[in-house]
C-alpha cells in the first residue's frame, strides 16, 4: 500500500511526464513536493487522465483532507429557510459542487501557485 509521500511522488511524476512544461527546482522536502504538485495542477491543460492517476489522486487528496476542519451544512445557521451565508475558505466547505467566478475566456487560471479561487479549488478537489 502506498504511503502519502509515495502517492505525491507518483502524481508529480505523472504530470511531469504527461504534458506539463512547468519545471521547478527539484522538490526535496514534503512541503516543497506539495507546492510543486499544486503548481503542476494549476497549469495542467485538460486531457484524459488514467484511472490509476485519478484513484491515487483521490486517495492522496482524501488523506490530506482528514487533517483539515471541514464545515458541513448542519454546522451552518440559515439566514432564512434554505439560505445560508458562509464566509471562509471555500475548500473547507463540504459541498457537492462549487460555482467558480469565470473570466471572459471561461477558462481557469493557469498561473502556478496564484492565490485565486480557481487554483484553490483545483488544488484541493483535483484535476
Amino acid at each position: 500500500m502506498m504511503e502519502q509521500e509515495e502517492r505525491l511522488d507518483y502524481l508529480i511524476g505523472y504530470l511531469q511526464k504527461h504534458g506539463s512544461a512547468l519545471r521547478l527546482p527539484e522538490a526535496k522536502t514534503l512541503e516543497e513536493k506539495k507546492t510543486y504538485f499544486r503548481a503542476l495542477m494549476n497549469v495542467w491543460e485538460v486531457q484524459p487522465l488514467t484511472e490509476e492517476f485519478l484513484n491515487i489522486q483521490d486517495r492522496y487528496l482524501q488523506e490530506e483532507l482528514k487533517s483539515k476542519p471541514v464545515r458541513k451544512m448542519q454546522d451552518l445557521i440559515p439566514v432564512q429557510k434554505n439560505l445560508f451565508v458562509w464566509q471562509g475558505d471555500i475548500t473547507l466547505l463540504a459541498a457537492d459542487a462549487v460555482v467558480n467566478a469565470a473570466n471572459k475566456s471561461l477558462l481557469g487560471c493557469f498561473l502556478p501557485l496564484h492565490k485565486c479561487i480557481d487554483n484553490a479549488v483545483h488544488s484541493f478537489a483535483g484535476l
